[in-house]
């Protein structure tokens, strides 16, 4: 029988036990949320940048192409599970850019680069950046194999070189060196680009300013030299263009010319061409009846020189381009000009759209682990000065606390972030297109304008102070939102 003095003891040992296993689950939880802790954390409700997925084969080699014309390249067996165990699976590969303020503030990301050895605190200015990770659908962690990195051709529109790239450790927020840039043309714009000059050239009326110097040439070509019709016109007491020579859209003048050019190498009389007004200006009136000096510059392209009464009182000087013969046009009923036209500026504007949203260049990088990289490079701010900053927000947010500010440049394509508990001292520099960013309750966007932040001049003294008065923009709904209030 156990006495009271054992029975004593068996409970508090039983209490302990518990406690211990109490405290183990506690560790666990906060290992696992350690796991998952990142740095990356958006200051918006349900506001941030999306991740566009695509299912891939890992047995074989994968060529992803985002809608941004980035080009993601995932080599055959080169995903592993955390044990080194290649994946026979399909698994799916989430991927997500940022290439401008609105994105990194909407997703949260870090800026700066700070390396307490070789004592450097430094924000960056980004060429792109972006963030991939890999899933199953059993739950299991997706590895990169040692040998086996992801190559990335990053779209980016930002030609300039001295960019380096950079691993983010979300963990502790440091961005860790991976190597200098590669940078190559994007050779399909290149390509697109060149298709449509060369479909402006095959469409003759592509919306160009076409026009005869002479009204009489085209109309000797027009009536095939009968005199009876060529004569009636100028009969008229107001001499109108037949309706059928209208439809072609070419402007007619009644300048003279006496010189010959060369179109595409062929001799032919200046009054005998259809020309182009390459820079669209206006004729002047007085340039009627006047003779025009037609000189050619360079190729198809001529300088047009017509003197007042014929003398140097006045002159009226522009280029214009030659651009087929009077003959050729009327080759075709304007129903063919037309049509051409029609459908060729329809592929035009499709490919001109197209083009608007494909980038210059791509930076090429290869990435070795999961997570987000960049293509950046320190922030070097001209006629850079410091000032003491102090803050008001608006009055119905006086009792609200944000947790960053954010120095936007669209300029300079840099955003510097501060923690608001520990701003003392802000960078200002002479920058029309900086402003100051902060978030309030609601995803309520504040701003100090670009106009106020150049209304504070550098006294020289390091020792100025500035109060920044934030004023309500807009509520945040989307990152299209962000972009609005902040100009992009």
């Amino acid at each position: 029988m156990k006495t009271k003095k054992q029975i004593a003891l068996y409970a508090g040992v039983g209490i302990v036990f518990i406690l211990f296993l109490l405290a183990a689950c506690k560790n666990q939880e906060t290992l696992n949320a350690n796991k998952n802790f990142s740095v990356i954390r958006s200051p918006f409700q349900s506001v941030n940048v999306a991740f566009a997925t695509y299912q891939i084969d890992p047995t074989i080699d994968n060529v992803i192409t985002t809608q941004s014309g980035t080009k993601i390249t995932v080599k055959a067996n080169s995903l592993t599970d955390a044990e080194g165990n290649l994946l026979k699976e399909k698994c799916e590969i989430a991927y997500r850019e940022f290439m401008n303020a609105a994105d990194i503030i909407a997703a949260g990301v870090p800026m700066a680069y700070k390396n307490a050895e070789a004592n450097i605190n430094q924000s960056f200015t980004s060429a792109g950046m972006f963030e991939i990770k890999a899933s199953l659908p059993s739950g299991k962690e997706v590895v990169l194999a040692a040998d086996k990195p992801v190559n990335i051709d990053l779209a980016s529109n930002e030609k300039k070189q001295g960019y380096s790239n950079f691993y983010l450790n979300q963990k502790t927020g440091a961005w860790i060196y991976s190597g200098e840039e590669q940078v190559k043309n994007n050779e399909e714009k290149i390509l697109l680009a060149n298709k449509i000059e060369k479909l402006k050239r095959t469409s003759s009326f592509a919306g160009k300013n076409y026009f005869v110097l002479n009204t009489s040439s085209m109309l000797d070509i027009f009536y095939n030299d009968n005199r009876d019709k060529i004569y009636s016109y100028y009969n008229m007491k107001k001499p109108r263009l037949p309706k059928r020579l209208l439809q072609y859209g070419v402007k007619s003048n009644n300048m003279y010319s006496y010189n010959s050019v060369f179109l595409n190498k062929y001799e032919l009389p200046a009054n005998m061409v259809i020309w182009e007004n390459v820079k669209n200006v206006k004729f002047p009136k007085w340039t009627d009846n006047s003779y025009a000096d037609v000189k050619q510059v360079k190729g198809n392209i001529y300088e047009l020189t017509v003197k007042k009464n014929g003398s140097e009182e006045e002159l009226f000087k522009t280029k214009i381009k030659a651009v087929m013969s009077i003959k050729h046009m009327f080759a075709f009923k304007p129903e063919h000009w037309k049509t051409n036209y029609d459908e060729l500026m329809i592929e035009i504007k499709k490919d001109e759209e197209r083009l608007a949203q494909m980038n210059e260049v791509f930076r090429t990088l290869q990435v070795s682990s999961f997570g987000v990289d960049n293509c950046d490079k320190f922030y070097n701010m001209p006629e850079a000065f410091v000032v003491n900053a102090s803050f008001q927000l608006p009055s119905n947010e006086s009792s609200f606390k944000p947790e960053k500010v954010y120095y936007v440049s669209l300029r300079d394509k840099s955003l510097i972030t501060y923690k608001y508990d520990d701003i003392t001292k802000i960078t200002l520099c002479k920058d029309p297109t900086a402003s100051l960013i902060t978030v309030l309750a609601d995803n309520m966007m504040a701003e100090v304008s670009a106009q106020d932040l150049l209304a504070i001049k550098n006294n020289g003294t390091g020792k100025q102070n500035a109060l920044f008065q934030f004023k309500e923009k807009a509520k945040v709904n989307s990152v299209e939102d962000i972009k609005r209030v902040i100009g992009i």
